[in-house]
Order: structure tokens, then sequence, then C-alpha cells
């Protein structure tokens, strides 16, 4: 792996039961001959706040819709990541590797944003199904036994939900099979 030691930089700043989760899949990307770098992780709310202003109030291009504690970044159990070619080059258009990963984190519970939302392929999270507002009211990740994530009906259904959407929107065959093997999985695992 390329980037080991920035990305172990970046996990150390997550909650410690996203930083166990998101350690888990850098090993199976590993395993699975995937290299990435993690280029974001946790923020405080003030540098959300100034991301959210770029392209607005600042120079540069618009990257989030999230202001201060409105992005899962904020409450440090979401990375942002890119995959590497086997010759160190960043790939932020290889929407098939961002699939090969996704497939991935989906087996540890990591919800990736593009399957929710149809926008941000780098983004990966692990919320076990809680909101934003359950983190605001002092709801937190639960720790949790062994690499695999609990069953949470919750959490799935949010995936599904997502995925769903996508599929509906999804004129490329390729695509609309790979959102529907997703979402076969995530049925079987509910």
């Amino acid at each position: 792996m390329f980037y080991a030691s920035r990305n172990l930089g970046i996990l150390d700043g997550l909650n410690p039961v996203a930083r166990t989760r998101f350690a888990a899949l850098l090993d199976r990307l590993d395993a699975a001959g995937e290299n990435v770098l993690l280029t974001d992780g946790g923020r405080t709310a003030w540098r959300q706040n100034a991301l959210y202003e770029q392209g607005r109030t600042r120079p540069g291009a618009i990257v989030t819709d999230a202001r201060g504690d409105e992005s899962f970044h904020v409450w440090k159990v979401a990375v942002d990541l890119v995959p590497v070619t086997p010759d160190g080059k960043l790939r932020y258009d290889d929407t098939a590797a961002y699939e090969r990963i996704a497939l991935i984190a989906n087996g540890l519970g990591i919800q990736w944003g593009f399957a929710l939302w149809g926008v941000d392929r780098p983004h990966f999270q692990y919320t076990q199904g809680l909101t934003i507002a359950d983190f605001r009211a002092g709801r937190r990740l639960v720790e949790e036994f062994g690499p695999e994530p609990l069953p949470l009906i919750v959490s799935a259904a949010v995936r599904l939900r997502g995925l769903v959407r996508r599929l509906r929107g999804t004129p490329d065959p390729a695509r609309r099979d790979f959102i529907q093997r997703l979402i076969d999985r995530i049925s079987r695992r509910s």
C-alpha cells in the first residue's frame, strides 16, 4: 500500500469504532489488490464551514453542501478516499475502482456516498444507521466485536433506499447490474 503512513494518520482522527471498521476496510482492500489514499477523515466544524464557503464566498469549486456539524466527517465517522494505480497515480475518475471498493466496504457495513446520494464518489461513512440528528442528540457508535457488523435493519434500509433511487435513475445496464447486486447483497444481510 503506497500511502500506509498517511492513511494511518487519517484513521487516527476518527471515532474509535469507525477507526476499527475503516482499518478493516484498508486491510481488505489491500488483500484484494486495491490501493487507496485516504484524503480526508474527521474534521472540525470550523474546517467544515471553510469547505462549505469554498466556491460560495471564497475562491474555488464547491466541494460540499454540508455546513458545520451537518457532515458525518465532523462526527468523525467518515473518510474520503481515492483509488491509486500500481504506479502511484490518483484515479478520481475511475468509477469501476470505486464500485469495487464500495462492494468491499458494504461487506463491512460502510456506506458509499455515491450509492446514497448519486454524488460524492470519494465519500465513505460508517454510521451504524445513526443520522446527523442522532449524533446531535448524543447517540454514539456502539463498540462491536469481530470484523462483521451487527445486523442493523435501519442501516440496511437506508442503504437500500439510496440504491433503489440510484437504480431507477441509471440508464447504463452495467451500472444497473452493479447496483442490483448491491441491493441483493444488502437484502440478504438484513
